[in-house]
């Protein structure tokens, strides 16, 4: 599905086992049926993940470009005793689609 970044929290802390957890958790609206306007969804994105890459560049250079970024997203979901569990399997950036300001009409 497809959705707007609205915000992002850098992720970088150890567990208790001293396990390095780095990556960045995603802010999205997007449409859904059940909802009247918009649906949010926080998406946490691991260092680890090939998709962190392109986003990198974002989160260090300019994050103020990351805000407003379409994207297309999709999760795997999964019933284990009673409990679903969701893992994403699709994250793009569409960089393509950024609207590009207008410019004036020439008179």
């Amino acid at each position: 599905m497809e959705g707007t970044i609205v915000g992002f929290t850098p992720v970088d802390y150890k567990k208790q086992d001293g396990t390095l957890v780095e990556g960045v958790n995603i802010y999205i609206t997007y449409e859904n049926i059940e909802v009247i306007g918009l649906k949010t969804k926080e998406i946490f994105i691991s260092a680890r993940f090939p998709v962190f890459r392109k986003l990198k560049p974002y989160l260090e250079d300019d994050c103020e470009k990351l805000l407003d970024m379409p994207v297309d997203f999709a999760y795997d979901s999964e019933e284990k005793g009673g409990r679903t569990f969701s893992r994403l399997v699709t994250f793009k950036l569409l960089e393509d689609r950024l609207t590009s300001p207008a410019l004036p009409d020439k008179k």
